[in-house]
Order: C-alpha cells, then structure tokens, then sequence
C-alpha cells in the first residue's frame, strides 16, 4: 500500500538527517539545497496535498519461508529514475557490513559531503535470517552483506545473492528520493521495485512514502535487485 504522509518541511527535517550522517560519519552537516532541489520537494509537497487518499496494490505473500515480495512478477517493463545532473556522489558505490544474527543493525549508504543517505538498511534483532537454499541461520552467525550501487540509476544490488529474511520478521529497506530525478512526477507516483535475479521480471513493490524524509520503504525479505522506478 502506498502511505503519503504530509508534512511541514522545515528545519527539524535537515536537523534530523544531520544526526544520521554523524552517525554514519558523514563528512559534514548538510549545505543549503540546490535550488533545483528545492524546487522538486515543493513539488513533491504540493502535490502530496492534492492527494486525498493513498493509492492501493494488493499484496499476497507465498508460502515460502524466505516470502517472495510480491504474489506474482508483473510484465510491465519499469522506468528507472536516476540521479538528478545536480546530484552529489555517493561516499561509496560498492561496500559491504557485516551483521550476527540475533542483533540489531542499521546501515546507511551516504551522499559526499551531505548528511543525507541514499540507501538505509535496518536488521532488526528479532529477524529470521534464511540462506539461498532456504535453511534457517543460526544465531550468533556473523552474516556479510554486499552493496552495489549503479552510478546513474538508482538501483541497488544485495548479496549474498538469494539469502533473506522470514515474511513474519524481516528487515527494512529505505531508499531517498531527495537527489533523484523525479521527471515532474509526485513522490507516490514512484516505488521501489525488486528483481529476484537478473533473468527475472522487475515488480513494484507495495511501497510507503515519507515525505517528511523523502525515504521510499518496503520490507526486505531478499539480498537480490532492488530500483526506484515507475
């Protein structure tokens, strides 16, 4: 389901990202907005006033104990956003953390020199992690988990490929629009959108919008292919 949520954009926005980037060592607090950023949050702002009710998309989970995100891959092709021209780089575009099954973890991917993060990552304690073949992991295990982020799109690779989460625990993923080219579309006319592998379909997933911090959210049940797109 899609959740808009309205907002008062103000400096306790900025104030709140600044605290994550400390927390990530991010290398400063954010500067003043590009003026073509600006410019695109009112718009996400406007027209998330204009919108009475949040759109629907239903959501089926299977039986599978790692929970495939959506009931069935759609054959619609996405149109992948990407990074706006004014767009800061990202601190890294290929990393990795670690996390032990039965702690909490948080991860953020951040932009140079902002305190904003482009990618964000939460490993509650009580998630069920699975391997590729489905068997459950144990606790205590330390599980290594790879980033790849592509320079242009915005799309993101997890791995190790096919490793996941129960559909009853799962971890979180947020993705920010704020640097993105939104092509004059509303922040809710856009998602996130999964790919199991790369032979797969792509399928939209039923995401929430925060407007407030301009994050893009689904569960996380895989360590596969993940974009914004429409």
């Amino acid at each position: 389901m899609f959740t808009t949520r309205l907002h008062s954009r103000s400096l306790y926005t900025l104030a709140v990202f600044a605290v994550l980037g400390l927390a990530a060592c991010a290398d400063a607090l954010a500067p003043l907005p590009d003026p073509s950023a600006v410019a695109q949050l009112d718009q996400g702002t406007s027209a998330s006033a204009r919108r009475s009710e949040a759109s629907t998309r239903t959501y089926s989970p299977t039986s599978d104990p790692t929970a495939t995100p959506t009931d069935a891959p759609t054959t619609v092709e996405p149109t992948f956003l990407k990074f706006a021209s004014w767009a800061p780089p990202l601190t890294t575009y290929d990393t990795s953390f670690t996390v032990v099954v039965g702690t909490s973890k948080t991860f953020y991917v951040m932009f140079k020199d902002w305190a904003i993060p482009f990618v964000k990552v939460e490993i509650p304690s009580n998630a069920e992690f699975f391997d590729e073949a489905g068997g459950s992991i144990k606790k205590g295990t330390t599980v290594t988990v790879y980033v790849t982020i592509d320079r242009v799109y915005a799309t993101v690779v997890f791995g190790p490929h096919g490793t996941g989460f129960s559909k009853k625990n799962p971890a979180k993923l947020s993705l920010n629009y704020f640097f993105l080219d939104l092509g004059g579309r509303m922040p809710s006319d856009v998602a996130i959108w999964y790919q199991p592998d790369a032979l797969s379909a792509w399928s939209s997933q039923p995401t929430v919008v925060d407007i407030d911090m301009w994050w893009l959210v689904i569960p996380l049940y895989h360590f596969s292919n993940y974009a914004v797109a429409y």
